[in-house]
């Protein structure tokens, strides 16, 4: 309980962070698609963050949860966090060069052959984020959530600031003539301007989390950095898997359709696809959240696996009915440009892809056990043959179906990865999970989400449907406790 309540508190912390982040980034997306000329350019913007996120997994190397793992099992988070850094640093360092030196054929192939400048943005962009992706995470383990609200609200703000100066203040001043705004800004730079604030931001943070690095030691730690590459070699694997399954459907959809309607099929799908990422939002600061919990508690590691899903599910049945209740106002709250909304398809993906993110959040829960347990080469298998799902589908399906077929897809995905976890969970890292209570309360959010979705009228009973889920909730708690206190009296 104790753990239950210390989650609860550090989700809040982490979680009004997040979602004030997140949701400060998501006004960034009403700005896009209504400065943006139009839908093809949203979707190159969506399909140069769609490769960054692929590479961002690489350089990590999978060493956020290594440093969880190997800091517990030492009990001398500086020592790993310097052999973690003497990883990261050199990688890094390689990339910016290999960008600078391949940066013409790299955008050949990417297929947008007259930006080479794209290239050098996100090397900076991407090297900067590696290194905070582990500084971030010795912030996590030393438990100081609110620093690490306070670093990336920064990161955000700065981000939307220069996005501001960019792209609304800069072309104001030039309108009114002003000499130095009319010298700097160029009309047709709009979807550069958006990768040098992403990338001024990244450095930004870099700066501020400078005197982390002061804990790294001069003598590396060779025998150690060894284990941790084992440890988590598999993890990129998975890393890089899980990316196939969140962003490579953008990159096929550019690949495969045909060229004049593929940037403006995946701006479309994009738009709407940040509309289903506020359950992943929620799993983004519950995840900050569990980890440190899970990876450094040491007691009754099952059960508490066992109730923190539990309640994750219940709050995710809870937000997917609320999206659905009020999907046409949050939707034309994010997506400003009404020619967006010619094309009816691209609200039809939001339930698809609401329930695909419920699915990942509870592969995040139920995959918990091959971290704690060591085993990270299961989680690479299953990711992998996640990636095979998505990759074959895809491949099949796009020609035909466009990005309806990336949104069902991607849900196949997510619930086929989750089933695999957990029945091989039970298998080698038996879990109590209370899946006839999660079973309910999802199906009764969900099938009350296809309701509002198809019908409508009946989004009036948004209220009843809600109360009748509290309730629903209330009455297996209630039922649980009575049960556990009956338990200990006998």
């Amino acid at each position: 309980m104790a753990s239950l309540k210390r989650l609860l508190s550090d989700t809040m912390v982490y979680g009004v962070s997040s979602m004030a982040a997140k949701f400060l980034n998501y006004l960034l997306v009403p700005l896009y698609t209504l400065k943006l000329a139009n839908a093809a350019d949203y979707g190159v913007v969506s399909v140069m963050f769609s490769y960054c996120t692929f590479i961002n997994v690489i350089l990590t190397f999978g060493m956020e949860t290594s440093f969880f793992n190997f800091a517990r099992k030492t009990n001398n988070a500086n020592q790993v966090f310097s052999t973690a850094i003497r990883w990261i640093a050199p990688l890094a360092i390689l990339f910016v060069l290999l960008c600078v030196l391949f940066a013409a054929p790299i955008m050949q192939w990417i297929e947008y052959p007259n930006h080479q400048e794209y290239v050098y943005y996100f090397a900076l962009i991407i090297a900067a984020d590696s290194l905070v992706a582990i500084a971030l995470a010795k912030v996590r383990y030393d438990e100081k959530p609110y620093k690490f609200a306070f670093l990336r609200l920064s990161n955000i703000a700065i981000n939307i600031g220069f996005n501001l100066f960019f792209i609304l203040l800069l072309p104001y001043l030039a309108a009114q003539n002003v000499t130095w705004a009319t010298t700097i800004y160029k009309p047709y730079n709009l979807i550069a301007y958006i990768f040098i604030s992403n990338m001024i931001a990244s450095l930004f943070t870099f700066l501020l989390l400078l005197p982390s690095f002061k804990h790294i030691t001069i003598k590396p730690a060779l025998g150690q950095m060894k284990e941790m590459f084992t440890y988590a070699w598999p993890l990129v694997i998975a890393g890089l898997a899980g990316m196939v399954n969140e962003t490579l459907d953008r990159i096929m959809l550019k690949k495969l359709l045909p060229n004049g309607i593929d940037d403006t099929e995946i701006g479309i799908y994009s738009a709407f696809y940040k509309v289903s990422l506020i359950i992943t939002i929620f799993l983004q600061a519950y995840r900050y959240a569990a980890e440190p919990i899970l990876f450094k508690g040491t007691h009754n590691k099952q059960k508490n696996i066992a109730d923190m899903t539990k309640w994750f599910a219940y709050a995710c049945a809870i937000i997917h009915l609320s999206t659905m209740a009020f999907l046409p106002e949050l939707a034309h709250l994010l997506v400003r440009n009404t020619s967006y909304f010619a094309d009816n398809r691209g609200l039809f993906v939001v339930p698809i892809l609401l329930s695909a993110n419920i699915f990942l959040g509870l592969y995040f829960n139920v995959s918990m056990w091959y971290k704690l347990d060591g085993k990270t080469k299961t989680g690479a298998k299953i990711a992998i043959i996640g990636a095979f799902i998505t990759i074959v589908l895809n491949a099949l399906l796009i020609p035909k179906f466009s990005f309806i077929a990336s949104a069902w897809i991607t849900a196949a995905a997510y619930g086929s990865m989750l089933l695999l976890a957990f029945f091989l969970g039970q298998k080698n890292y038996p879990i109590p999970y209370e899946t006839k209570k999660i079973g309910a309360v999802l199906i009764l959010a969900i099938a009350g989400s296809a309701i509002i979705y198809y019908l409508p009228l009946a989004r009036i009973y948004y209220l009843p449907l809600t109360i009748a889920l509290a309730l629903l909730i209330f009455a297996f708690e209630k039922n649980g406790n009575y049960s556990n206190n009956k338990q200990k009296q006998q």
